[in-house]
């Protein structure tokens, strides 16, 4: 299935949708604030982290919205409730990859395109979606390394460095089918 970034959002927006319609079944107008603090105490007894448990309220909050007709921002009942103070996510150093395990990961590659995914992915730190937005002119190629130009919104581009990924990105564009 290839979906755009855009349709791969909505179609997690359902799948959250379809959870909570399978784990209180009930008509989706019919939940309560009961059932919500029931279906998320059920989430975090399977271990959902703080964040994955904001996710969820997030998509929930607005489904909610959208069903009861809310407007202005204003929250129907059933999730006036939710506390959406994002949970801050902190990495330890053993929980972030290093430059040499992310070579070893590259060198595994059997092809230049997931060795310039890989690389990418890991030096600029970009999300997937941002990722499945570039395109070949997106990067730039100048004397220290390169530049990805990422389109942030219609009038603002990121420029983000790059140096390690160099190589795979030239290996990669150069045996691109389309240039």
């Amino acid at each position: 299935l290839n979906l755009s970034a855009r349709q791969e959002t909505h179609k997690g927006y359902l799948v959250h949708v379809k959870l909570l319609g399978e784990g209180v079944k009930k008509d989706f107008k019919e939940i309560k604030r009961e059932d919500l603090e029931k279906f998320f105490a059920q989430l975090t007894k399977e271990g959902k982290k703080p964040i994955t448990l904001f996710n969820y309220k997030t998509i929930l909050r607005t489904f909610f919205r959208w069903l009861h007709k809310c407007t202005n921002g204003e929250n129907p009942e059933v999730t006036a409730w939710f506390d959406m103070r994002k949970p801050r996510v902190i990495k330890l150093p053993h929980q972030i990859i290093t430059l040499e395990e992310i070579k070893k990961c590259i060198q595994v590659c059997t092809n230049f395109r997931d060795r310039a995914i890989l690389s990418c992915l890991w030096e600029a730190g970009l999300r997937k979606s941002e990722l499945l937005s570039l395109r070949i002119n997106s990067i730039e190629f100048v004397d220290f390394g390169a530049v990805i130009h990422l389109r942030q919104s219609k009038t603002t581009i990121r420029d983000i460095p790059v140096v390690h990924s160099v190589p795979s990105l030239k290996q990669w564009l150069e045996a691109h089918p389309i240039r």
